[in-house]
């Protein structure tokens, strides 16, 4: 009787994590995650062309299958070398111990879609306004 009882409470864990669009897995890193996207936020912020026309659009969390830490996503817009605006993305996967710098996907892997496939803002967690009050604090 006892093991139905833990099987019953395993399933409606699963099942209120499922609801929520969350997996079990996924809120532990969620503290973790926004403290890398400060550090990548930051870095795009200091290797852009025009540091003072640099703006974050958003940045959100995607999560990856499994226990694995989520995907960090940014989307940006700054001064371009023409003097014009133009909007850029990013995107910071985990390695085994953190996180890549961030780079575009369609950059490095040559064509369009890469990024979409890495981002896609299904299930993605918004922690735009966690990551402006960051910046703004150091």
């Amino acid at each position: 009787m006892r093991s139905i009882g833990l099987l019953t409470v395993s399933i409606v864990l699963m099942m209120t994590a499922n609801a929520s669009g969350k997996s079990a897995e996924y809120a532990p890193n969620l503290a973790d995650g926004i403290q890398h996207a400060i550090f990548g936020a930051k870095y795009l912020y200091e290797h852009s062309r025009e540091p003072d026309s640099f703006r974050l659009v958003i940045v959100y969390l995607k999560p990856n299958k499994g226990n694995h830490p989520p995907n960090i996503c940014f989307r940006y817009t700054g001064k371009n070398g023409f003097g014009g605006y133009s909007a850029g993305q990013a995107v910071m996967k985990p390695t085994k111990e953190t996180y890549s710098y961030p780079y575009d996907p369609d950059d490095i892997y040559g064509g369009e879609g890469f990024f979409r496939l890495d981002c896609n803002a299904k299930k993605a967690v918004d922690i735009t306004d966690q990551v402006q009050k960051g910046l703004e604090a150091k």
